[in-house]
């Protein structure tokens, strides 16, 4: 990378703080929260469940409190199985008497790493073909329009799935190696990108991405 690419990530970063900052302002006349939304009714008791089921030691397979009870663990949206969402939870489990509103701090914080982490994928792939400058401005484009301000950040799950498009599609950019022999370490890579979308828990957002790599494939080969 040249010293413009760090001074674009650190500028990415910065912009994506500043945009996001009311959810994490200690002063109480600024700040703002998720509030009525499946952000707070969903996402952060689910998290609270699986916080208290990993601080007993135990794995969440059955959620007694919503209906008669439901799967906790096979519904793909409580995204036990996601990676970065251990992080979220151990972190919380470490500590015996956790609040909600320590649960809903922690995950707006989880949601500000996927946004910057979006943000950035979307400008190490656009890299691959443009100079820095069209490339920061496809990656706030990518990360500022509609879709990735309105309902995504509150519905964590869309999110979560969203944020690895750009990296799918690298590791299809980057398989065909020297001479157009396939470069396996990034075909595997790319493989990984998909499955953790997958984790990350919203089916509909993975089908999508699926065709999405499927026609970028096609037009790469």
């Amino acid at each position: 990378m040249k010293r413009t690419d760090y001074w674009i990530i650190l500028l990415i970063i910065a912009l994506c703080g500043l945009f996001y900052w009311r959810l994490f302002t200690f002063n109480d006349a600024d700040a703002l929260s998720f509030t009525d939304i499946d952000f707070t009714t969903i996402f952060t008791p689910w998290t609270s469940y699986s916080v208290e089921r990993f601080h007993d030691g135990e794995l969440p397979l059955w959620n007694p409190y919503m209906y008669g009870g439901t799967p906790f663990m096979a519904d793909p949206q409580s995204a036990v199985f996601y990676p970065i969402r251990w992080l979220t939870i151990t972190a919380l489990a470490l500590d015996s008497d956790i609040t909600n509103g320590d649960v809903l701090f922690a995950l707006q914080g989880e949601m500000l790493l996927h946004v910057v982490a979006g943000a950035l994928f979307m400008y190490a792939f656009l890299r691959q073909r443009f100079p820095p400058l069209p490339s920061f401005i496809g990656a706030l484009i990518w990360t500022f329009a509609g879709f990735m301000t309105s309902y995504p950040p509150a519905q964590l799950s869309i999110l979560e799935s969203s944020i690895w498009i750009p990296l799918v599609l690298l590791g299809i950019h980057r398989m065909r190696g020297v001479g157009g022999n396939v470069n396996w370490r990034w075909v595997m890579a790319g493989g990984v990108f998909f499955g953790l979308g997958i984790l990350a828990g919203h089916p509909q957002i993975s089908m999508m991405i699926a065709y999405l790599a499927a026609a970028y494939l096609i037009r790469s080969m």
